[in-house]
C-alpha cells in the first residue's frame, strides 16, 4: 500500500498550520480519492478489508476547527503507522536497495565534461551525417537538411536564436502570475481530463511551501510518464484559474535525469521547421556536444585569444548553446562573432593576394628631389600620420605588384 504520499501531505498540512491547503481542493477530496485507490490496489485481502472499514462515509476535515484538525491529522498518522505495521507482517517484501543521493545541482554541465573524449569516436566524426547521433534517422535528417544541418559540425553551429531564463528556482508559494518561473516539486497525483474536445494531462505537484495545478493541453500520454512522489522540475508561465495558480504546458524534466536541458537553466530556443520540436532538437544537440565537441580544433592562435580575452572555440560553442549564465553567453557570442570577422578578413586578404599575383604591376622610381621641392613649397608641414601614409604609398609604387589602397581622411576619402 502507498502510504508515503499521504504521510507527506499530512506532514505538510502540519507545517501549514492546518489551513487545509496542503493539496488543491482540500484534504477531504484527496483522502476520498486516495482511499478508493488503496482499496483497488491493496496487495493483501486482509489489508483491503481494513482499508474498507476505515473508509469514512463522509469526510469533513474542511469544516473542523484548528484543534479538531490537529487531532484528525494525528489520528490519521497513527493509522498509517498501524497500516505499515500490518503490511510488514502480512506481506513479503524485497529488501530495499540503499541509494545515496547528493544534493540536486541545477547548474549546466561544465565544459570539461563535454570536452572529455568518448569511446569509439574518431577524428572524422564531425563531418559525418547527423544520423551518427542516437535517434536521428533518415526522416529527421531530411528535416534538419531543410535548415542546412547535415553533419555533426553543422549541428554544433546550429545556434539558438534566443534563451529562456529558467535558472531561478523559487518556492511554489512565491510564484507570480504572468511570469516565466521554475519550481522543483513532488508529483502528488495525475489524471487525464477533457477540456472541450481535447484530452489533457492534469497534475497536482507540491513542495514544502504549497501546491499548484499543472496542465498539459492535448498530451494525455504524459499520464503514463509521471508517477507519484517523483521529483520534477517545471519551467513555464504561471496563470490564475478559479482563484488558484496553475502552470499551463510547462517544460519539464525529472530531477534524477542529471544535467538539465529543458528547465532550471538558460534554455535554448532553436529555429525549427515542420516536424521538428524544441525538446527533440535540444536533446540531439546536447548529445552531439557531449560526444564529439572535444574533436573541435581551435584555428585562432592562443596568443590572439589571450590578447582579445576570448574563450577557446569548443568552450564558446558549448556555452552559446547551454550557457552557465548570461555573462558567459555574451562572451561566447563575442568569440563566435570574432571568428566570422576574422575569417572574412582572411578571405579578403587572400583575394587581394591572388589578384596581385595574377596581374603584375609596373614598379616606379621615386624622384626624391622633386618630392622634397613639392613638400617644402606647401604652406604647412605634414603631420606624423601623413608622413607615415606617404611612405607607405611610396613603398608600394616601387614594388612590382599592383597597389590597392584607400586613403581615408577626416573629411573624406
Amino acid at each position: 500500500m502507498e502510504t508515503q504520499q499521504l504521510r507527506k501531505i499530512l506532514q505538510l498540512e502540519i507545517k501549514r498550520g492546518y489551513d487545509d491547503g496542503a493539496v488543491m481542493k482540500g484534504l477531504d477530496s484527496f483522502l476520498e480519492t486516495w482511499l478508493k485507490k488503496q482499496i483497488k490496489t491493496a496487495p493483501d485481502p486482509g489489508i483491503k478489508a481494513i482499508i474498507s472499514r476505515a473508509k469514512p462515509t463522509g469526510l469533513f476535515y474542511g469544516t473542523l476547527d484548528i484543534e479538531q484538525r490537529q487531532e484528525f491529522v494525528n489520528r490519521a498518522l497513527r493509522w498509517l503507522d498501524e497500516m505499515d505495521g500490518v503490511q510488514k507482517k502480512t506481506t513479503v517484501r524485497e529488501p530495499e536497495k540503499i541509494q545515496v543521493h547528493s544534493s540536486p545541482v541545477l547548474t549546466p554541465s561544465k565544459t570539461k565534461k563535454a570536452l572529455k573524449p568518448a569511446a569509439g569516436v574518431d577524428k572524422d566524426s564531425l563531418d559525418k551525417p547527423i544520423t551518427k547521433s542516437r535517434g536521428v534517422g533518415d526522416s529527421l535528417l531530411n528535416k534538419f537538411s531543410r535548415l542546412g544541418v547535415n553533419t555533426v559540425r553543422d549541428l554544433f553551429y546550429y545556434f539558438p536564436r534566443r534563451h529562456l531564463d529558467y535558472s531561478q528556482i523559487i518556492p511554489i508559494s512565491s510564484l507570480r502570475p504572468g511570469d516565466e518561473q521554475t519550481i522543483i516539486a513532488n508529483i502528488w497525483e495525475t489524471r487525464v481530463v477533457r477540456l472541450g474536445t481535447m484530452k489533457c494531462t492534469e497534475a497536482v505537484v507540491g513542495d514544502e511551501s504549497g501546491n499548484i495545478r499543472v496542465i498539459w493541453f492535448n498530451q494525455p500520454y504524459l499520464v503514463k510518464t509521471f508517477h507519484t512522489n517523483e521529483k520534477i522540475v517545471l519551467s513555464g508561465r504561471v496563470n490564475r484559474f478559479k482563484g488558484w495558480n496553475q502552470m499551463e504546458s510547462p517544460e519539464w524534466e525529472f530531477l534524477k535525469e542529471g544535467d538539465l536541458i529543458h528547465t532550471g537553466r538558460l534554455v535554448p530556443i532553436y529555429p525549427l521547421t515542420s516536424g521538428l520540436y524544441q525538446r527533440q532538437v535540444r536533446r540531439f544537440v546536447k548529445g552531439a556536444l557531449d560526444k564529439w565537441l572535444f574533436l573541435t580544433e581551435d584555428f585562432i592562435p592562443p596568443g590572439i585569444l589571450r590578447t582579445c580575452k576570448l574563450p577557446a572555440l569548443p568552450e564558446a560553442i558549448l556555452q552559446f548553446h547551454y550557457p552557465e549564465n548570461l555573462k558567459v553567453k555574451n562572451t561566447s557570442r563575442e568569440r563566435l562573432a570574432f571568428d566570422e570577422l576574422f575569417l572574412l578578413q582572411l578571405g579578403v586578404v587572400k583575394q587581394k593576394r591572388n589578384w596581385q599575383e595574377s596581374q603584375p604591376g609596373n614598379a616606379m622610381t621615386v624622384k626624391k628631389d622633386i618630392l622634397e621641392r613639392f613638400l617644402t613649397s606647401l604652406p604647412f608641414e605634414l603631420t606624423r600620420a601623413q608622413n607615415r601614409v606617404l611612405q607607405d604609398i611610396l613603398g608600394d609604387i616601387q614594388k612590382g605588384k599592383p597597389m590597392s589602397r584607400l586613403l581615408q581622411g577626416e573629411v573624406g576619402s
